[in-house]
């Protein structure tokens, strides 16, 4: 629990002068002369806490969001600064994130397993069996998600068990999460797991199985990804077209032009401006081929949104 500050202060009202202490309790500072909401001062203690002080805020504060505050601080990394210590080869602060993976509130456990994704240094060990009893008892879905997106590149047998053994899972998240890990390393039974998912309306599978088909891609795939998208809309459909344009990217001329009809639908049609966008960036992924540049270049010249067109701008040369 973060204790109150108190500051002696002298505070001037009109021609009178006062002297008594502010008590700086989170963001409000309330003058101790009385009671009045006149004597409430908004403000903040911005002060550098050592490492110890923010070691021992994480794991005995009271309330989530000061214990959350103290692990982002003490994970912060700055990797464009070359004089920054990596806080993930300080033992204690690692220690610290294995302990926080079974904090009482899930956020702080799902902060702490999003810090230790594709970790690979000391305790190595220690890290991936608390990422696994994650997967394996954790309450709550995005979690167990997390955990196993944390461990797909550690290279374990044991961990494609455990991936899937979460396919059974009743969370569509952490089905997608456990297809995406498994899927990663192409494994034999890899088509025949995504042919068994690739009729799911759920997004997060949908994704999951569109990265596995797209480096695949096979010519075959251009109608299931063709159906899939034709029925997604909003956000749902941004966050899909980058994986399609991935897969024209590697396809045949013959599949990028077949590609136009839905593409030049999206970025000319669509009634959001970032529907729009995702379409031509997807487009400008293949406008090497001469037919391809032609409908990328009509439909940013026919643009009316001002966004938009000072972003397109950074085409002019393509």
């Amino acid at each position: 629990m973060l204790l109150p500050h108190i500051i002696s202060r002298t505070i001037t009202n009109k021609s009178r002068v006062f002297s008594h202490n502010v008590v700086f309790n989170g963001l409000f500072a309330i003058l101790g002369h009385d009671d009045h909401t006149e004597n409430i001062v908004v403000g903040s203690i911005n002060h550098q806490k050592s490492k110890e002080e923010l070691l021992f805020q994480a794991k005995n504060a009271e309330r989530f969001p000061s214990r959350l505050k103290a692990i982002e601080t003490l994970t912060f990394f700055d990797e464009e600064d070359s004089l920054a210590k990596n806080p993930f080869t300080d033992k204690s602060i690692i220690n610290l994130l294995v302990s926080a993976t079974k904090d009482n509130f899930w956020r702080v456990r799902q902060f702490a397993v999003q810090k230790l994704f594709n970790y690979d240094g000391e305790d190595f060990l220690e890290v991936e069996k608390a990422l696994q009893s994650r997967i394996k008892n954790d309450t709550r879905s995005y979690v167990r998600a997390d955990a196993i997106l944390a461990i797909k590149n550690f290279m374990n047998p044991q961990n494609d068990i455990l991936f899937r053994q979460a396919l059974n899972d009743t969370s569509y998240t952490v089905q997608a999460a456990a297809l995406e890990a498994i899927l990663l390393n192409k494994p034999p039974d890899g088509v025949e797991i995504a042919t068994k998912y690739e009729n799911s309306a759920n997004p997060s599978i949908f994704a999951s199985i569109a990265n596995f088909y797209a480096e695949e891609a096979n010519p075959e795939r251009f109608s299931w990804f063709e159906n899939h998208l034709s029925q997604i809309n909003g956000g749902d459909l941004y966050n899909v077209l980058g994986i399609f344009g991935s897969y024209l990217v590697k396809s045949s001329d013959e599949i990028k032009i077949k590609s136009l009809p839905l593409l030049t639908k999206i970025s000319s049609e669509s009634s959001e401006w970032f529907l729009r966008f995702a379409g031509i960036q997807a487009m400008s992924l293949i406008a090497d081929n001469q037919q391809v540049k032609k409908v990328f270049k009509e439909i940013i010249s026919k643009e009316k949104d001002e966004r938009l067109k000072k972003i397109y701008k950074q085409f002019d040369d393509l």
